[in-house]
């Protein structure tokens, strides 16, 4: 299925390599004023740019809102985005075709459409399809700081190298604009760039993760058991390419820490109830219970990469060694940190639309 949501749908459209890709919004109340610099803005941060070591594949990503507005407002029916590919290479999709690359979803694929799936650049398996996704959860981001819920993400690790536990908040919630991975430590990005590059000497890939922190949340968002706060992001979380593991508060650590100490104890400030510490990242039960979400998301190291690899022509059954050319990225953390932030917006967005946006 190409559609999430139940209030705020998005569905998106096109290939990697095909004409165009795009995404319809539905369920976008009318009067809203599209946020063009915010998605501008998120449109840059997801494409190559400036940062070290990314694919050469140079997309303008210009888009042209086709239905859903008038005068540059919404105006209650569904919204159409849709963006040109313009920077196309397919010479090898024959080759690929019969001799699937390792790591994509290539021979999956190929067999699921009976031949038919278009798995050039990835096809509709792309990271190329995630620039929709980025402009609609522009709008939403949009939509929720109307009420004062905002999402920030981060780069948390790549390869060997992770940020401190104890880097302030404050800090996480800019490292958007501090440099072009998103790390909330001058150092520590340096070091994350040398780590890419070494891998990226070897003709190898590396992977790392990425966490979200939002504002401090309503109590209650949520719907046990089926459409918990959890249940929610996580299923729009695991739609992005790339995306192994999604955890909440300590995450991975969470086995190792005795419940006295997990438990989040409640007391009162200002007349207001609040909670002490976060290690459940601001969900119990289901529930939002007033403190910011944190979620964090294991990426997987790219599958295009430039050393010989193994697979089997299909035609022949044959047992044959791969190189691919092309363009790659060697590691896709520090552009998918605003497709997370994106997917998250968008599932906050979905839970709240039902009440009202």
């Amino acid at each position: 299925m190409n559609t999430i949501g139940k209030n705020l749908k998005i569905t998106i459209f096109g290939e990697s390599h095909g004409n165009g890709v795009g995404a319809v919004v539905d369920g976008l109340p009318a009067g809203i004023e599209l946020p063009h610099d915010l998605i501008r803005n998120d449109l840059d941060r997801r494409r190559p740019g400036s940062k070290p070591f990314v694919t050469t594949r140079k997309e303008l990503d210009h888009y042209e809102i086709l239905s859903g507005v008038r005068n540059d407002i919404t105006n209650g029916y569904p919204l159409t985005v849709f963006v040109k590919n313009s920077d196309v290479d397919d010479r090898d999709a024959n080759v690929y075709a019969d001799a699937p690359r390792p790591g994509h979803a290539d021979y999956p694929a190929i067999i699921k459409h009976h031949g038919m799936a278009d798995i050039r650049g990835g096809g509709e398996s792309s990271g190329r399809m995630t620039v929709p996704i980025v402009i609609a959860g522009a709008i939403a981001k949009h939509l929720l700081m109307k009420k004062e819920i905002f999402i920030y993400g981060y780069t948390a690790q790549i390869g060997r190298v992770k940020i401190p536990e104890t880097i302030p908040e404050d800090l996480l919630k800019k490292a958007w604009s501090m440099n072009p991975y998103s790390v909330p430590d001058a150092a520590l990005y340096e070091k994350m760039v040398e780590e890419v590059g070494q891998f990226y000497a070897q003709g190898d890939s590396v992977g790392g993760v990425i966490e979200c922190i939002s504002s401090r949340m309503p109590v209650g968002m949520g719907d046990p058991f089926f459409n918990s706060m959890e249940s929610v992001i996580s299923s729009y979380l695991f739609s992005i390419p790339g995306i192994k593991g999604v955890y909440f508060g300590d995450g991975l650590n969470t086995p190792y820490i005795p419940g006295s100490k997990f438990n989040d104890e409640l007391y009162v400030e200002n007349d207001a109830i609040r909670l002490k510490t976060n290690h459940n990242g601001g969900i119990n039960g289901g529930l939002t219970n007033g403190n910011p979400l944190k979620i964090g998301a294991m990426v997987r190291p790219p599958s295009s990469i430039k050393k010989n690899q193994k697979t089997v022509r299909l035609s022949t059954k044959e047992e044959v060694e791969l190189t691919l050319k092309g363009r790659y990225d060697p590691c896709i953390v520090p552009r998918m940190v605003v497709v997370m932030e994106s997917m998250i917006a968008l599932s906050i967005a979905d839970l709240v639309a039902g009440d009202d946006l």
